[in-house]
């Protein structure tokens, strides 16, 4: 089976897996791509918007589907993610369904989100790291897959 095959088949049985979504600029797909190979190497099922969808999809409804499917969201808080509008809508759509929400900081420092207005407070008082400490999110990760009983099959 192909690779792509392979990530067709998973995505139709992700329901019963444990989805996380991962937000990010358009401007930082390379290194979302990163982490979402992470985040499936940690045995979950990642969204990440430039995997999953393809030309003609309505783009609105199946980041909203995804959304409302997913167990936790992963934001990327770069530079860019400051004037995206779609981050920011991502994120208050995630809040206000209650999903876990673990932000992750690239080229920012606490410091700089904790300072700036316009950031959400629920997003100043989650566990705001690097992502050069996105180890500890994935070991996390890992410990609640394997509490849910929710992991992709091991290779």
């Amino acid at each position: 089976m192909s690779t792509k095959d392979k990530n067709k088949h998973w995505r139709k049985n992700r329901r019963r897996r444990f989805l996380v979504f991962l937000s990010h600029s358009s401007k930082d797909d390379w290194v979302a791509r990163q982490l979402a190979r992470q985040i499936e190497h940690a045995r979950a099922s990642c969204f990440l918007d430039v995997i999953e969808l393809e030309g003609g999809d309505d783009f609105e409804r199946r980041i909203k589907a995804a959304l409302q499917e997913c167990l936790e969201l992963v934001v990327l808080i770069t530079p860019a993610v400051l004037d995206s509008r779609y981050v920011w809508v991502e994120l208050g759509a995630a809040w206000g369904q209650g999903k876990r929400i673990v932000p992750l900081l690239y080229g920012l420092t606490a410091a700089e989100i904790q300072a700036n207005p316009n950031i959400p407070v629920f997003v100043k008082r989650a566990t705001l790291r690097s992502l050069n400490e996105a180890d500890e999110y994935l070991n996390e990760l890992r410990a609640r897959i394997e509490k849910k009983g929710k992991g992709r099959p091991k290779k």
